[in-house]
């Protein structure tokens, strides 16, 4: 954290309390409280009303009745925020009417306030809502300095025990993530939320904090591993491309006629790649690259030999 963001957070916690005493405060950011005064002439010289008393009910306060003036923000920055907490509201179970009731009130600030973009993270399919109760849980977790517990499913492998120390919950791409100290393997480590079974929160305090430099220097981070791609070019049927153009937007249609069309586009290579395509079935047909072909020509007669045995 930087001293801005320190300083900012001293702004935010004066907002809440109408008196800390400099002691508090120098006790709370681990400096000396020569540094607080510094910080409060800081604002002070930044347009807060900062107020400093001695004696027995002294402290550092705001001059009562303060309150931020919305013109630090632009209209821009106001809409930004009321949709985010709007997207909130729409994943965060028991807490939907204060993210909903603070967007309003943040867009009512706003000079042009308009509802030109809505961000809802719900899943369209309700039976999935018990992912809100993992997001919950998880926050709660964070909130709380408790490390987790739960079993996961990675890619490739059988369901696996974890303990973990959270420390954020992401969204990427397409899915929510937990960023985590994982106890197993000693290290940072990125878990999708809709891998994760049966959490539980435990009694253990969390002893190993966020760290971007801890979190640079790992090497299994996907972040950090650099990403391996291969040019595919396939034949798919006009009926499932919408759905080929959900995971590959910058696919390339070289070819397009009434029942099907021939993409080109560049597709992560792991060891996965070959079980993406065969979700699509007899709809698409791997044409290039030779050996990706020729792993699904062999995955699909192992298929085949399986439903002979049963």
């Amino acid at each position: 954290m930087t001293a801005q963001d320190k300083i900012f957070e001293l702004f935010y916690i004066l907002l809440q309390r109408k008196k800390v005493t400099s002691a508090c405060l120098a006790e709370h950011f681990g400096v000396t409280q020569r540094t607080i005064y510094r910080w409060c002439d800081s604002l002070a010289l930044a347009g807060i009303p900062i107020v400093c008393t001695q004696g027995k009910n002294g402290g550092i306060g705001l001059v009562e009745g303060y309150k931020i003036d919305s013109a630090l923000l632009t209209d821009q920055e106001k809409l930004a925020i009321s949709a985010s907490l709007g997207a909130m509201s729409s994943l965060i179970e028991g807490e939907t009417e204060s993210y909903k009731s603070a967007a309003e009130k943040v867009k009512a600030l706003a000079i042009n306030a308009s509802d030109w973009v809505k961000i809802d993270f719900a899943p369209w399919n309700e039976n999935l809502a018990y992912r809100r109760e993992i997001f919950d849980l998880i926050k709660d977790a964070i909130f709380s300095c408790r490390q987790l517990d739960f079993e996961y499913f990675a890619p490739m492998q059988n369901c696996q025990t974890r303990s973990v120390q959270p420390w954020k919950i992401i969204f990427r791409g397409q899915a929510w993530y937990l960023l985590a100290f994982c106890n197993q393997k000693q290290s940072p480590r990125y878990f999708k939320l809709s891998r994760i079974q049966k959490p539980k929160i435990s009694q253990k305090p969390i002893t190993q904090f966020f760290s971007a430099e801890m979190l640079r220097q790992n090497d299994e981070s996907p972040v950090n591993r650099p990403l391996k791609t291969v040019r595919v070019k396939a034949q798919i049927e006009n009926y499932a491309l919408s759905n080929l153009l959900d995971d590959v937007p910058n696919a390339e249609i070289l070819e397009q006629r009434e029942n099907f069309s021939i993409v080109q586009f560049d597709f992560v290579d792991e060891d996965w790649t070959k079980y993406y395509f065969l979700k699509f079935g007899a709809l698409l047909s791997v044409m290039e690259p030779a050996v990706l072909k020729q792993q699904i020509v062999e995955e699909i007669a192992r298929m085949h030999k399986n439903y002979e045995i049963l």
